[in-house]
């Protein structure tokens, strides 16, 4: 157990899994908040908060192993996040500090982008911001403090954003056998293989591969199934017997996002797993 590193196999499995990356590409690991966890231990709503956040650059050719390496060091930090993270909470509509809360590991995870990013557009883009904010310190002394501490933050930050759409995701929020095994169904006749998927605390996500669609299977993609996804939704929120906001969050479909790193813990007592593609 290294942290919140439960199971290293797990862990180095999913990322032997990960595409191959260019020398101005990289991954990206960081530790956040969940907002759903905050208001659940503290009853009010935050926002997804990044505590710390690097790039694994891919002009290594050892570029896994660094990339492991670095989720065993996030996995020590988060484990002992109440000890070296806090999370401030403003008065509201002001950046007057109200309440500064120690934060527990049951409310970060270590996520890591499956969907790799040009870091070099990133970092040029950084540059470019960083100077327009020297001007504006030159002329509000008072902001510099502020720039200067999230320079560091701007790369990997924007890479999120300059990322490649090799991977799309669909969260399925459940665990209701029928409904699993029927929604995979459904994506094993549409792509011929159920995608890979990692398990959280409530359900599965699964992970796309697009950028190796042909036309055809875009088409039945894109075209068709996705399309359908809202009335898949309804369906199986009937069986389930949900209402409100938990029909939309039965079934999300995201093309920007991050995973939990499988092996580690996620709020707090469960540990994520992950399953390769599969017939």
């Amino acid at each position: 157990m290294i942290g919140v590193l439960v199971d290293e196999s797990e862990a180095r499995r999913f990322v032997e899994w990960l595409p191959g990356i260019k020398w101005n590409e990289a991954f990206v690991v960081m530790i956040l908040i969940r907002s759903k966890m905050l208001k659940e231990k503290y009853g009010f709503k935050g926002t997804d908060h990044v505590l710390k956040i690097e790039i694994v650059p891919g002009y290594h050719s050892f570029w896994r192993r660094r990339l492991l390496s670095k989720i065993k060091r996030f996995a020590v930090l988060a484990y002992y996040s109440d000890e070296v993270y806090e999370y401030v909470r403003y008065k509201p509509g002001t950046r007057e500090p109200d309440e500064v809360i120690p934060v527990p590991r049951e409310l970060v995870g270590v996520m890591v982008s499956v969907n790799p990013a040009d870091w070099v557009r990133a970092s040029a883009k950084a540059v470019e911001e960083f100077s327009m904010s020297l001007v504006d310190g030159m002329y509000n002394p008072g902001e510099a403090p502020r720039i200067v501490r999230r320079v560091d933050l701007r790369v990997p930050a924007l890479c999120m954003k300059y990322s490649k759409r090799v991977f799309h995701m669909i969260d399925l929020d459940t665990k209701h056998g029928p409904v699993v095994s029927g929604f995979e169904s459904r994506l094993r006749e549409v792509l011929g293989y159920v995608p890979a998927r990692v398990e959280t605390p409530h359900g599965y996500h699964y992970l796309i591969r697009v950028s190796s669609f042909d036309r055809d299977l875009a088409r039945k993609w894109f075209g068709g199934f996705v399309e359908e996804l809202s009335e898949i939704r309804e369906e199986y929120a009937e069986v389930l017997g949900l209402e409100g906001d938990d029909v939309e969050k039965l079934i999300e479909y995201k093309k920007n996002f991050q995973e939990p790193v499988p092996g580690t813990l996620y709020q707090g007592s469960f540990v994520v797993r992950f399953m390769e593609e599969r017939g």
